[in-house]
């Protein structure tokens, strides 16, 4: 439980106190599943939530009880999380030079070929001519780099 109360704490500190309500509601749910005693912190936790969403003018959200649903929702904002911010593009997967461990992308748009390392390709996605979605990320070396985010994505 620790781990979900280290991520409401993050998710008030981001200022986004629906989402830590969501996780201080998916930490109490499993404690009373299982017949836990809720500590005084998961109590605490839960008055700065409601202090945080007061602030904002707000009340704490309607949320299920059932701990498999608050975790199914908790999942989905965690996938959110993984691309929010990214642009993302697409682009076709070059033949990898033999004996290489990576590849390029050559984007639909033109320009620049992307570098992009094989382990970070689905399987699938592994193929010449296959095509792809991706996003660049930043890389201390003057190559574009293809950031993949969770995975590399078949185009659709």
């Amino acid at each position: 439980m620790g781990y979900l109360m280290a991520l409401a704490d993050l998710a008030l500190k981001l200022n986004q106190p629906e989402v830590t309500a969501l996780h201080v509601a998916r930490v109490q749910a499993v404690r009373m599943e299982k017949g836990w005693k809720v500590p005084p912190e998961d109590q605490e936790a839960e008055q700065r939530v409601r202090q945080a969403l007061a602030e904002q003018v707000s009340t704490w959200p309607d949320l299920p009880q059932d701990s498999k649903e608050l975790e199914a929702r908790c999942r989905q904002i965690w996938k959110e999380g993984q691309t929010r911010g990214l642009t993302f593009c697409t682009g076709m997967v070059k033949e990898a030079p033999e004996q290489r461990q990576y590849t390029y992308i050559q984007p639909d748009g033109g320009g620049e070929e992307v570098f992009v390392l094989a382990r970070d390709l689905l399987h699938e996605c592994q193929t010449k001519g296959c095509r792809v979605r991706y996003a660049l990320e930043k890389t201390l070396t003057v190559r574009r780099t293809a950031r993949l985010g969770a995975r590399c994505r078949l185009a659709a």
